[in-house]
């Protein structure tokens, strides 16, 4: 069975996620626990939940809409440069 195109922008988003998780684990390392002072073991807790709708709504009318233009190679640069 194929990927659907939302499990695959879950699956690009986690991999942003883990690696912006352990960005934040290095700045942590001089750290303590933010509850009870701890300096050992610390890990990273991600506050509230992600909206995983409000994600897939942004990127369906970002992405992958009908706002596309047919254009040859040339043409292409050209509106990339605009």
């Amino acid at each position: 069975m194929s990927p659907t195109p939302n499990s695959q922008i879950r699956s690009v988003i986690r991999k942003l996620w883990l690696k912006s998780r352990e960005a934040n684990k290095m700045r942590a390392l001089h750290k303590e626990c933010e509850m009870c002072g701890s300096t050992e073991h610390l890990e990273i807790h991600h506050l509230g939940e992600i909206d995983w709708d409000r994600i897939f709504f942004v990127i369906r009318e970002e992405i992958l809409n009908d706002k596309l233009q047919m254009l040859c190679a040339d043409c292409h640069k050209i509106k990339k440069v605009k």
